[in-house]
């Protein structure tokens, strides 16, 4: 388990185990000082720093462009109150001390950087870029029942030459309880064949999906012309507090974009229809 504060306001618990994870999000007050959040009934932290600067290897960040950042690093321990109580399947905490880490980021200010914007970036010819030719696959099936958020995202990427395709996949469940936000997650990567597509370039576009524990069951997707796309199955997924989350069913909106890459830009179906595979990957990563 874990605290974690991105800015002044906004704090975070994260509690993880493999590869599940529940955080959660409240408006709290953090320096380099001190940290206070308060989760409602879940629990509370008021902790006070003790830092001092640490060093770190040159070699991390080697550059003279202007544009890299001044990363400053403090190392020291912490002491207050962290109290959580927990929740079915997530366990609470209780600790009065512990380590700190604080990084600090200022962005170096560039002299005559709007020259260098519109400065030509050296291109690479289109033979370089079938040397690095990747395909890839993204799928995403999202809905949002009861005022909750439940998403399934996979990538899978290909390289001739490196053998099976390696998958990454992510579900997730976003809800609010009072002021907190709780994201709970499940992510994981393999070269097993999760993703089975159909026929590259055939009609309809299909894809079954299996994933490993904490996933269950199955589902499959298609797409055929004219026609809106169909996501069924009992696909489903046991999060931190949530035990058994169902990733299809009725108001699930699912879409697919297929080998996109620059030899052949591909095609988006279904929620994904109307973008380009360039910008559902940018997404994706």
């Amino acid at each position: 388990m874990s605290i974690s504060a991105e800015g002044h306001h906004q704090v975070a618990l994260l509690a993880q185990k493999g590869s599940t994870g529940v955080a959660y999000t409240v408006r709290g007050g953090a320096s380099s000082r001190r940290l206070d959040a308060d989760f409602g009934a879940l629990g509370r932290v008021h902790i006070r720093f003790r830092l001092k600067p640490e060093p770190f290897s040159p070699s991390l960040f080697r550059g003279k462009s202007c544009r890299f950042a001044r990363l400053l690093f403090f190392g020291g321990r912490f002491h207050g109150e962290v109290e959580f109580a927990g929740e079915p399947e997530v366990a609470g905490v209780n600790a009065r001390s512990g380590r700190v880490d604080l990084v600090r980021y200022r962005k170096r200010a560039c002299k005559h950087e709007h020259r260098r914007e519109g400065s030509a970036r050296p291109q690479s010819s289109g033979k370089q870029n079938d040397e690095a030719l990747r395909e890839v696959d993204f799928f995403s099936a999202e809905a949002q029942p009861e005022g909750r958020s439940v998403s399934l995202n996979l990538i899978r990427a290909a390289e001739s030459g490196t053998g099976s395709p390696a998958t990454l996949y992510i579900a997730s469940l976003t809800e609010t309880a009072a002021r907190v936000r709780i994201v709970r997650s499940a992510v994981g990567n393999t070269r097993s064949e999760v993703l089975r597509l159909g026929k590259r370039g055939a009609e309809p576009t299909t894809a079954t999906i299996e994933l490993p524990a904490p996933f269950s069951g199955s589902a499959s997707y298609a797409a055929e012309p004219g026609a809106p796309p169909s996501w069924s199955g009992d696909l489903a997924v046991a999060l931190p507090g949530a035990v058994a989350v169902p990733l299809t069913g009725i108001g699930f909106n699912a879409g697919l974009c297929r080998s996109f890459s620059s030899g052949d830009p591909g095609v988006c179906t279904g929620s994904l229809a109307g973008r380009s595979p360039e910008e559902v990957g940018e997404f994706g990563r």
